[in-house]
Parts: C-alpha cells; sequence; structure tokens
C-alpha cells in the first residue's frame, strides 16, 4: 500500500507542479501591469470585510464572492469608486453599473447616487478565474486590498490516507495605516460544491489543521532588501518584534542568496496569524505566516531565529523549486532546516550572533534526534522512500527535517564548501519553477564535482534511500609514545567512503586535524599528529553528518583511552543538558543512559568507572 500510494502521489504532484510551472513561464512572459497605486490616508474606514471562496480543483477555477462596507471619510460626494483585481469581476452587487479591465486590473464602480461624507456604501465583488498574479491578487482598491495570496489546490485523492482534500487559500486585507490579516480554518473536509469545495472568512487551511483569528489593526514596518521590499505586518502591541524580524529577515537573505542564487521573488512578506495547532510558521510564495504564540516568544532567540530562517529558505525550497517527488520531502524541508543551521553558523548581523560551539551545537540537535529514534523504539524510514509517507508523525519529522538537514551538511562535509554550493546554485538555476526529485540534487552535484554519473551513487543509497548511521567506536591511546586511536566502524560497507575528522587535544599540545576514510575496513589505527601528549580525542568534533561515537571504555567521555578526571568533568558540566536544547553543554557521550538528557545518574555512572583505563 505504501509503495503504491507513493507512486500514486508522485504522478499526481509531479502533473501538479508541472501546471504550475507553465502558468508561472506564461504569467512571467506577459507585459507587466501598472503598479498599484500609493494607499491614501484617511480617506475611508473599513467597517468590515467578508470573502466565500469556492474552489474547483479538478478545473483549476476560483469562484469567489467579496463584501465590503466602508464609511467615506472623503471631503466631497463621490459617485465612483475604482477598485484592482487580479480575478475577473463577474458582478458587482451594490453598483449602478461597472467595467473590468484584465489588463489593467482596473474595476471603475459607478455608485446608484453619490456617496457623502460620513455615508457608508456597501458592495459585494463577484469574481471568477484563476488568480495568476504577482504580489497581490483578488479585490483591492485604493483603501483596501482584499487578496488571495496563494491557491493550490491538489485533486483529492493524491494522497489519500495521508491528508484529505487538499487546497489551500491564504486571504490579506490591507487598509491605508497597516494590515487587517485574517486566518481560520477547517477540521475536516469543508462543505462540498457541485464540482468544488468551499471555505468561508479569510481562509489559510489545511483540512486537519486548525488557523486561529487575527484581526485588527496592523503595524507594517519596511526595509530595503537589496532593491526589494521586506516588509514586516504584526498586530498593534506586537510591532515591537518587527525591527527584530526585519533583522532576522535581512541578514537570512544576505547570508541565503550567495548560497542559493538570487531569490526569484520581488519582494518578501512575513505577517502575523494567530493560531496553528501543527507549526510556527508558514513560508508561502513571497508570504511567510509567523504564529503569534510564538512571535511573543523570543524572535530574537535561537527558536526564532530559527524559525524564520528555516521559513525564508523556503523561498528557494518548494516554491522556486517546487518538489516533484512526493516521497521525498526532504528536499525542501531538510534544505530550509540546514538553512536554518547555516544562518547560525554564518550570521555577523541580526539580534545576536553564535559562537562555533554553539553553531556545532545546533548540527548535533539534528543528528542526534536522528540517532536517538531507535534507542528510543520510535522506529525509522529512509529519507527518499514510500515508507516516509506512512510514517509515524515523530518519525516523518525528524527524519524528513533533521535527518535531511544533517545529510545537506553531509554533502556540503564531503564535497567543499565551493563545489556543494556551486552545485547547488546550479541545480536551482536549472530548475527553477520546474519540479525536481532527488535524482536532479545528484545529478546536479556530480556535475559540480566533475564526476561521472553515478559517483554518489554509495552516498544516496547509504543516507538518503537508507536507514541508520556509522557508528564508531573509539579507543583512545593517548598515553602511549607515540599517542594514537583505534576506531571501529559498524557497516564499513555502506558507510566506509564518508570522510571522518579526527584530532587530538589538550593544553600546550599543538595538534594537527586528520581526514581519514575506512573504506571497507572496519578497524583503523591512527597514530595521532601531535607535539606532546593529548589529553583527550574528538571525532567529528563538528558533527559533520548523523552517526554514532561511542567510548570504548564506559565512562570515558573525552576518548582519551582512561576514566579520569577531565570526564568526571565534562559529565559534570554537560549535567542537566538535553539533546533538544541547542546547547554547548550537550555531550552524546556524557548520556550514558541514553535518555537525551545528561543526569546525575550519568554522573554517578562516570564516577564508579573512574581509574579504569584500556
Amino acid at each position: 500500500p505504501a509503495a503504491a500510494l507513493a507512486d500514486a502521489a508522485h504522478d499526481n504532484l509531479r502533473a501538479h507542479f508541472e501546471r504550475m510551472a507553465r502558468e508561472a513561464r506564461v504569467r512571467r512572459a506577459r507585459p507587466p501591469h501598472a503598479p498599484l497605486p500609493a494607499l491614501p490616508t484617511g480617506d475611508w474606514d473599513l467597517l468590515s470585510a467578508g470573502i466565500d471562496a469556492r474552489i474547483y480543483p479538478g478545473e483549476g477555477r476560483l469562484e469567489s464572492v467579496a463584501t465590503l462596507r466602508l464609511r467615506s471619510q472623503a471631503a466631497r460626494a463621490l459617485d465612483r469608486l475604482t477598485f484592482y483585481s487580479g480575478i475577473n469581476v463577474a458582478a458587482v452587487d451594490g453598483a449602478a453599473s461597472f467595467s473590468y479591465d484584465p489588463g489593467s486590473w482596473e474595476v471603475l464602480v459607478r455608485l446608484p447616487s453619490p456617496l457623502a461624507p460620513g455615508a457608508e456604501v456597501t458592495l459585494t465583488f463577484h469574481t471568477e478565474g484563476w488568480p495568476w498574479c504577482e504580489g497581490w491578487c483578488g479585490i483591492t482598491s485604493d483603501l483596501v486590498y482584499l487578496s488571495t495570496t496563494e491557491l493550490m489546490p491538489l485533486d483529492p485523492d493524491v494522497l489519500s490516507g495521508v491528508y484529505d482534500d487538499q487546497y489551500l487559500v491564504s486571504c490579506r486585507v490591507a487598509v491605508p495605516d497597516g494590515f487587517v490579516t485574517l486566518a481560520s480554518g477547517v477540521a475536516g473536509p469543508p462543505e462540498p460544491l457541485p464540482g468544488g469545495w468551499t471555505a468561508r472568512t479569510f481562509v489559510q487551511a489545511y483540512p486537519g489543521l486548525y488557523f486561529g483569528l487575527s484581526a485588527g489593526r496592523f503595524v507594517v514596518d519596511e526595509a530595503d532588501a537589496g532593491g526589494r521590499p521586506l516588509r514586516v505586518a504584526t498586530l498593534a502591541g506586537h510591532d515591537v518584534y518587527n525591527d527584530v524580524l526585519l533583522e532576522i529577515g535581512l541578514e537570512t537573505l544576505r547570508i541565503d542568496e550567495p548560497a542559493w542564487g538570487p531569490m526569484l521573488y520581488d519582494h518578501l512578506d512575513v505577517a502575523e496569524i494567530g493560531y496553528s495547532e501543527s507549526a510556527l510558521a508558514y513560508g508561502l510564495e513571497s508570504l511567510i505566516w509567523y504564529v503569534e504564540p510564538h512571535l511573543a516568544g523570543d524572535p530574537a532567540g535561537p527558536y526564532g531565529q530559527l524559525t524564520l530562517s528555516h521559513e525564508i529558505a523556503h523561498q528557494w525550497f518548494a516554491n522556486m523549486l517546487p518538489i516533484g517527488q512526493a516521497d521525498a520531502p526532504w528536499l525542501a524541508a531538510g534544505f530550509a532546516e540546514f538553512s536554518a543551521a547555516y544562518y547560525v553558523e554564518r550570521a555577523t548581523g541580526g539580534p545576536r550572533t553564535y559562537s562555533p560551539e554553539e553553531a556545532a551545537a545546533f548540527r548535533a540537535l539534528h543528528g542526534d534526534l536522528y540517532v536517538y529514534l531507535p534507542l528510543w523504539g520510535l522506529g525509522d524510514a529512509p529519507l527518499s522512500s514510500p515508507e516516509i509517507l506512512t510514517a509515524d508523525p515523530t518519525v516523518y519529522g525528524i527524519v524528513t527535517y533533521y535527518k535531511g538537514a544533517q545529510v545537506v551538511e553531509a554533502l556540503r562535509w564531503l564535497l567543499g564548501d565551493a563545489t556543494f554550493f556551486a552545485g547547488m546554485r546550479a541545480y536551482i538555476a536549472d530548475h527553477r519553477e520546474d519540479p525536481v526529485d532527488t535524482a536532479d540534487l545528484q545529478a546536479a552535484l556530480e556535475a559540480a564535482m566533475f564526476g561521472a554519473p553515478g559517483v554518489l551513487d554509495w552516498f544516496f543509497d547509504a543516507w538518503v534511500r537508507g536507514t541508520g548511521v556509522p557508528r564508531y567506536t573509539v579507543a583512545g591511546h593517548t598515553a602511549a609514545d607515540p599517542p594514537s586511536v583505534t576506531i571501529a566502524l559498524d557497516d564499513a560497507a555502506r558507510f566506509g567512503r564518508m570522510t571522518l575528522l579526527v584530532r587530538g587535544e589538550g593544553p600546550s599540545v599543538s595538534c594537527r586535524e586528520q581526514r581519514v576514510e575506512f573504506g571497507d575496513a572496519g578497524r583503523l589505527d591512527l597514530p595521532l599528529d601531535c607535539t606532546g601528549r593529548p589529553a583527550r580525542v574528538r571525532v567529528d568534533p563538528d558533527q559533520r553528518f548523523p552517526r554514532r561515537v561511542v567510548p570504548r571504555l564506559a565512562g570515558d567521555v573525552d576518548l582519551s583511552g582512561e576514566v579520569d578526571g577531565f570526564d568526571l568533568i565534562e559529565a559534570a558540566w554537560s549535567s542537566g543538558a538535553a539533546l533538544w536544547d541547542y546547547s554547548p553543554r550537550w555531550n552524546q557521550r556524557a548520556d550514558l543512559d541514553q535518555d537525551g538528557m545528561v543526569e546525575e545518574d550519568d554522573v554517578g555512572a562516570v564516577r564508579r568507572a573512574f581509574g579504569t583505563a584500556e
């Protein structure tokens, strides 16, 4: 069943994204519309607004009824109003007559009688079509923007058994002094209509997910991001976070564009929504929804920076580069999560910067969460396989996001920064707006290596299409002359070609980093290149790929070959740290009972082993 599901999902998703890509090319080939006029201030009050949208996935068509109730604040009576719509306007209730020019998007509405200052008017717009338009689309005017920012219906049985009735509609309203953003959701299939579905009142909904309502005056702040606007819109009172979000957004774009290439879109908006039971934020095309409870936490802290940098990365991975392989969601989520860790590593501006140890801790979280799945008996699934579509939600999340991020990091480590990022930029440029799969990624990276097709088969077989991680069992011989280390590798046939970094460390000791490969051998005896006696041994100290590094001698936290005071100090320093803390104090080897936390009983186990040696 999983294989049949994956085949159906793959075919349907690829067809869907190919249709999207064709539409995008047609859209970009059209002459640009005249720019919308600047919003005036003080002329109107928006008293209420509503939209009733009907989606017809099989026909690729949207029908909507948008009702606006307005009060004039103009100094003179008006007999006509000008609106703009990116969707064809079929009728306007409450108007004497109207005209619609699809070339300029202009909707000219004549009122039955002049509208006096302070008087109210209610107009209902009936639209029909497919809203492929840049930026804002939907019903807009010089006083209010009512827009569908994303519409992505999928056939109802594309992922039957995983999700039901896929569709996505997002609506926003903007008034002269800020945005009014409203979002709500449904828990199951919406009320069926002949040929389609209905979603009511400012919906951004995936069935099964709840979104809360954010309504009110929004404060909008804007910054220039390389010649395009970066806008942040939050409810009044939450605008204290706007500067922080702008800083993170600007720093993320500064880091990501040299890595991945130019962002395709001519603007990027970050808008607040009220509630979601399933996520902290959502990265749509040129729009990021930021969930209010997470926003009201600490957007300048690690989770806040990771969240926004992750969602901005989706502008490349999933939006500019749609995923055409249903059983490889890591091509979007894994790369976005890698980008978040890359932000931590590279940030030199923004609300705060991070030390190399903190950056390594972010990578350690990605790898260790996956390592602990089998230790906790939660199961496993390959990054790209039918099983990922039917996996337990915890397994799906950890494999797709965290293992995915570490596998991207492993590719970077294996190829080197210059080759990896050159290959990634070519991959994105060559496939922009076209669906991609794992084979496309592998081919692009192999080309960047100037290697023959298939030169990375071993890597993708082991890390993408396979499960598990290499386990390195380490015995240090730091007291020997010369000092050395013995490392045993489980499953060398699969993982032996992975480059491993080893080095000795200690006070007043100079040691050279050594890069080694096991090949098919399961054991490596390596003299340490040190001047003097090292106090400890480090194996993959910066966590460049998912792996387990365990001491052959229980309690030998620092891999020196004996359990001594240094091990007690390291265990005590790690005490209280957990693998999900993003903390440099976390040490997988100090977690002797493998519960994901270093606690008093772990320190006690090291103390009881004190004095033992290889």
